[in-house]
């Protein structure tokens, strides 16, 4: 059997098989592979494996979905089933010199036709949209309210998707609902007319859209009346559940509904109607889904027949009625939830018997109390609990439930010792029971014995001490710990804590000697530990002085780090992250020094060669940054100098020891015309320069002048009706993350270039957002050389 991908669909091997090199390998298990020839990375879903050529992908319900074109490659066409077929040549920039571009744009117009015929009139009518393959911009155009359904649009030539946006006039003889796509990898090179002809479904229904109607039946029979509307049905999409149309039930009468919906596969929901109650009816009072992958493929009935029970039954606590709440307030609430966790909540009452009742349909059910907002004083705890799980409700019954409730104290020590006094007078932190139904806490006074007290549902716990605020002199680390493990509370008892707590003090040192002062006055980073297996805690390096630190952790085994992002780029330590220790153990008191290996890197950037003009705008000439790699050995982020405004364009910088990507970026000297001192662009210098001792690394950008002119369709280009910049030429060099090299073209005369570049490889595109709606070219982003548009 084969398997993979074929025309874009993707096939599958089923349970238990694999796709391997394009074939269904039996009892190899559900793993990914590829077929279909052409090297893609694929994704899955449901054993569904896609490949498409130079392309990356994920295999959806019934196809396969192209994400990304890989390097070098693009999808010109705009069919995804050839996945990116063309390669696409960079410009090469090298050396100064002349480049014109020439943009195709062609002029289309025509009118749009229903099966033929003349469009009906309406307003809105639709929108017309023009998708250009590879491009993120579509161009719209709205048809007239009246008259023929004309049409006329400035393009630039390519391969598009013409498709027909949703009328806001839906009537049945209306220009039909929905979006059609009248048109798909239709390539538009050449100007002149283009008529488009919309076509209704073959069943009557609307363009792409089916008609399903019915009636609400209960038991065979019609549904009682109301004296408001009785329901509601709606379609939710089988494959993520969202809403796709839905129509309410009339109050009396029949109980019907009509709809129109793309044809699919869907999962019906049924909802009571506005106003109801638990026991009111006809409906129950939630939304439940009664039909799941209904399959719509022409217009038809669908009448929905359903049984509705009652549940009811009393909540009791330790097998005796519930004590009233003695401030009068609400109990709680029983939460009544199906399997997709639709349901209703049930207020048990400030008094009496906590009695309750509900209309369902038949399920299964989770029974769950919820607490009330005044449960600090009520009978039962400040807790959720499940008390059944998937009870199955097949006809009208009774349930009583029962829950226990314990009551649990004790002390919270350190080390077989009283917790002191918080120094800032807030809470020394919470003990917090959690169990699968979620979690309760309590907060240890700021001074004296440090107590505990909980009311609880009967069961097994997980004990935890956490303290966020009393931070970070308190008698508690300031970081969570799991203090006790599956505890057995089903009797009121007395549960002590002592908490193993450890000490870890030291100095971090730099290249051997004590770390300098910071010349900003900032915090000189952070020592982080991270407790393997736990949290994580941090102690911050005051500006001044010894870069000492203390920490009070919980006895385990933890990662150490340093870290700085403040005292930045000339503190004594580098802008950077460097793990210092991977496992140390901490059981007592522990005193331990680190030392950061940093050496200092400094040099001149000059230009072809010579020296690096002044500032232009009286800015930073940019920035020089190192950036440590592989990325995930560092925080991601590169050090970067600025470099002055004038004088010769030094940097200096503190780094540890590794390989670098060395960055140039300039956002700073960009004049509204003309070039700063440097290309205002993002690029790489040098892709891995290894950096072990300190030194000098100067920098020469290797710079090419790039000028030339934008015509279209060979002749100069038209200017600007509205006096604005008629567009912008984007230069985006390949590798480089950020902003790339752009210029305006003037609004009116020639429309010339001329801009500066570092050597390297581009891809160039043309983006029109200013002169808009009727500029001198279409208000689109298209692609002149390369792969992406920038």
């Amino acid at each position: 059997m084969a398997c993979g991908s074929a025309g874009g669909q993707c096939r599958d091997c089923g349970p238990g098989a694999a796709c391997t090199q394009g074939a269904c390998v039996p009892g190899s298990g559900g793993g990914g592979g590829s077929g279909g020839g052409g090297g893609g990375s694929g994704g899955s879903d449901g054993g569904c494996i896609c490949s498409l050529p130079n392309a990356t992908t994920f295999c959806a319900p019934g196809e396969c979905v192209l994400l990304g074109c890989h390097q070098g490659f693009r999808d010109k066409d705009g069919v995804s089933a050839n996945g990116c077929e063309a390669f696409c040549q960079a410009l090469s920039v090298t050396s100064s010199g002349a480049l014109d571009f020439n943009l195709e744009v062609v002029q289309l117009s025509g009118k749009v036709t229903l099966e033929g015929a003349s469009a009906p009139v309406g307003s809105p009518r639709g929108t017309l949209r023009f998708l250009l393959a590879g491009s993120g911009t579509a161009v719209d155009v709205e048809l007239p309210t009246s008259g023929e359904a004309t049409y006329a649009v400035a393009l630039i030539a390519g391969v598009y998707r013409i498709e027909l946006e949703k009328a806001g006039d839906c009537r049945p003889e209306a220009i039909p609902c929905g979006t059609q796509v009248l048109r798909e990898s239709i390539s538009l090179t050449t100007s002149g007319s283009l008529d488009l002809d919309l076509q209704r479904a073959a069943d009557g229904g609307s363009a792409g859209l089916v008609t399903v109607s019915g009636q609400v039946l209960l038991r065979g029979s019609p549904l009682p009346g109301s004296s408001s509307p009785r329901g509601r049905v709606a379609f939710l999409s089988a494959d993520g559940g969202s809403e796709v149309v839905g129509a309410n039930l009339p109050a009396t009468g029949p109980a019907t509904y009509s709809v129109q919906l793309p044809r699919g596969a869907y999962d019906v929901l049924l909802e009571g109607g506005f106003g109801c109650t638990p026991t009111s009816g006809p409906l129950p009072c939630y939304g439940s889904v009664r039909k799941r992958g209904f399959a719509v493929s022409t217009s038809g009935a669908l009448d929905i027949d359903v049984n509705v029970l009652t549940l009811s039954g009393q909540v009791k606590l330790a097998g005796q009625a519930m004590p009233n709440h003695p401030q009068g307030a609400s109990r709680g609430e029983l939460r009544v939830e199906d399997p997709d966790g639709l349901g209703v909540s049930l207020d048990l009452g400030a008094s009496g018997p906590a009695v309750y009742s509900t209309l369902l349909y038949p399920d299964s059910f989770d029974l769950v109390l919820e607490p009330s907002l005044a449960c600090l004083t009520g009978p039962l705890p400040c807790q959720r609990r499940q008390l059944r799980s998937a009870l199955p409700v097949t006809a009208t019954g009774s349930v009583d439930l029962d829950v226990n409730v314990v009551s649990v104290s004790g002390s919270v020590k350190v080390n077989g010792l009283q917790l002191g006094s918080s120094p800032t007078g807030t809470s020394r932190g919470s003990v917090i029971f959690t169990d699968p139904d979620g979690t309760v806490s309590t907060s240890l006074p700021a001074s004296g014995p440090a107590t505990h007290q909980q009311r609880l549902y009967s069961g097994t716990y997980d004990v935890e001490v956490d303290n966020g605020s009393d931070c970070p002199d308190g008698p508690l680390p300031c970081e969570p710990y799991t203090a006790k493990q599956g505890v057995a509370l089903t009797t009121n008892g007395i549960l002590d804590l002592d908490l193993p707590v450890a000490t870890l003090d030291g100095a971090v040192t730099v290249n051997g000697a004590a770390m300098g002062d910071s010349p900003t006055l900032s915090p000189r980073g952070s020592v982080v530990l991270d407790r393997i297996g736990g949290s994580s805690s941090a102690r911050t390096l005051l500006a001044t002085g010894p870069a000492r630190f203390t920490a009070r952790l919980y006895a385990g085994t933890y990662q150490v780090r340093f870290t700085n992002q403040n005292d930045c780029p000339l503190g004594p330590a580098p802008c950077q992250s460097r793990r210092l220790e991977a496992a140390l153990p901490l059981t007592a008191g522990l005193s331990r020094s680190f030392d950061l290996p940093v050496l200092d890197v400094s040099g001149t950037l000059t230009v072809n060669g010579a020296a690096v003009g002044q500032s232009v705008t009286g800015a930073s000439r940019g920035r020089v940054g190192f950036l440590l790699t592989p990325i995930s050995a560092s925080s991601g982020t590169a050090v970067e100098a600025s470099l002055p405004p004038s004088g010769a364009a030094t940097y200096r910088m503190r780094l540890f020891p590794g390989s670098y990507r060395v960055l140039l970026a300039n956002d700073t000297d960009c004049p509204a015309s003309g070039s700063g001192a440097l290309p205002c662009q993002a690029a790489v210098l040098k892709e891995s320069q290894s950096l072990t001792a300190s030194g000098s690394l100067n920098l020469d950008v290797r710079v090419a002048t790039l000028s030339g002119k934008v015509r279209v369709n060979g002749q100069p280009m038209p200017p600007s009706p509205q006096g604005q910049p008629r567009a912008e030429l984007r230069f985006g060099m390949w590798d480089a993350t950020g902003d790339p090299a752009a210029v305006s073209l003037s609004a009116s005369g020639e429309a010339t270039y001329q801009l500066t570049l570092v050597h390297g490889q581009y891809d160039v595109g043309l983006a029109n957002d200013l002169d808009c709606p009727r500029g001198a070219l279409p208000c689109q982003h298209a692609l002149l050389t390369g792969c992406q548009v920038p």
